[in-house]
């Protein structure tokens, strides 16, 4: 449910308030998504804190509320600042919030298979971005963006907040459990103590984590994967119909992107827990260099399937291997604070992603310019992930 706040819902919404809203053009809709999700992303490493502190039980109804809040607010859209306002408060809350308050859950429920459960988990990401656009756009055509927003506000508050109220514990040992659903520690064979492998897992703190080398290199695919896909996500339909993609055509290949991306975040986390991490993480740097090539010189609109495809599969990695990879390499203990700052950097990044986009269609009547920026910096983060190691601390 943070699909409110996620960028395949704001671009489906983008022309039909663009329509109704005249005193808005393209750029400044994107510079608003800009600033708004980069003062957005600078309050996420203080929301990691919090979830460290108080959990995710409280943490999911509380962006929930808000996330609503949002929603309503932009459905009452009157002038620019505030859809200033609204852009902050849906990315923080949906964008930000949400998901890593859910990667927390993952990360304090299991160790030995995180990947695979980021993986299940995954597929609700997926399922959302495969629904929410074909369903966000024909509300809009039934009724309008404005009641449309409305919509998903009820939607936000009748699903984020009793529910996890009611089901969400934050973690195992307050049942009597052990991380993996265990109901009985691993045993180390090599410690004579017989203490259990889950305590012995060495956490990091956010100062520690920064201090580490590997920490910037991982960053680099984040902020990469944030700002690239986002503009590429953002523009999509513009991007496809400037091959000759009808815009109904480009919103359905969303669809197919998630479609395969479901299975992908179910693959990949499997093998998250099985094969060094940049690696795969190097590998979604690669599968993005080749959609960005494949949007500069689509040579027939049928191509545009192959590069939903291939767009499936580097989401699927993301949603998989690029969540979980914070926790495996800093541990438990500050794992909100940890992935806050990294998270923080991707919020941002994300705002930058449509504005390169809408500046470089602005200065030059098309979007290579920015295209081919997109495309140098997915090879220079594959290149530069492929050397981090996971830290070992003194």
């Amino acid at each position: 449910m943070s699909g409110p706040g996620q960028t395949y819902c704001v671009m489906t919404m983008v022309d039909p308030m663009l329509h109704d809203l005249q005193y808005l053009n393209l750029s400044d809709y994107s510079l608003a998504y800009l600033v708004g999700t980069i003062v957005a992303g600078f309050l996420l490493p203080f929301s990691g804190s919090l979830v460290d502190r108080f959990g995710a039980r409280l943490m999911i109804p509380l962006a929930g509320v808000l996330l609503g809040l949002a929603c309503m607010w932009m459905a009452h859209l009157e002038n620019l600042a505030a859809l200033y306002i609204g852009f902050l408060m849906l990315r923080c809350f949906g964008q930000g919030m949400l998901p890593l308050f859910s990667n927390w859950l993952i990360g304090e429920w299991f160790e030995h298979r995180r990947g695979l459960a980021i993986g299940v988990v995954g597929i609700g990401g997926a399922f959302s971005t495969m629904t929410v656009p074909p369903i966000v756009n024909y509300l809009i055509g039934i009724f309008d963006w404005r009641y449309t927003w409305m919509l998903l506000a009820f939607a936000s508050w009748a699903l984020m907040i009793f529910a996890p109220l009611i089901l969400i514990r934050n973690r195992p040992e307050g049942l009597g459990l052990f991380p993996d659903l265990r109901f009985t520690p691993l045993k180390n064979p090599e410690n004579p103590q017989g203490k259990n492998l889950h305590q012995e897992e060495v956490s990091w703190s956010r100062a520690e984590a920064l201090r580490d080398p590997s920490f910037w290199k991982l960053l680099s695919v984040l902020a990469t994967s944030a700002m690239v896909g986002t503009g590429l996500v953002f523009h999509q339909v513009s991007l496809l119909q400037a091959h000759g993609v009808s815009r109904d055509y480009a919103i359905g290949l969303i669809a197919i992107q998630a479609g395969v991306g479901t299975g992908a975040t179910l693959v990949f986390g499997y093998l998250t827990d099985r094969l060094a991490s940049q690696y795969l993480m190097g590998a979604a740097m690669l599968l993005l260099a080749i959609d960005t090539l494949l949007l500069i010189y689509l040579p027939t609109p049928y191509m545009a399937i192959l590069y939903a495809v291939i767009m499936g599969f580097f989401g699927g990695i993301m949603r998989s291997t690029g969540q979980i990879i914070w926790v495996n390499f800093y541990g438990r203990k500050n794992q909100g604070a940890v992935c806050g700052a990294a998270f923080s950097v991707g919020v941002i990044a994300s705002g930058l992603g449509p504005l390169t986009l809408a500046w470089a269609k602005q200065l030059s009547g098309s979007f290579h310019i920015g295209l081919w920026i997109f495309l140098a910096m997915p090879i220079f983060s594959a290149a530069y992930v492929f050397t981090a190691k996971k830290p070992v601390k003194q």
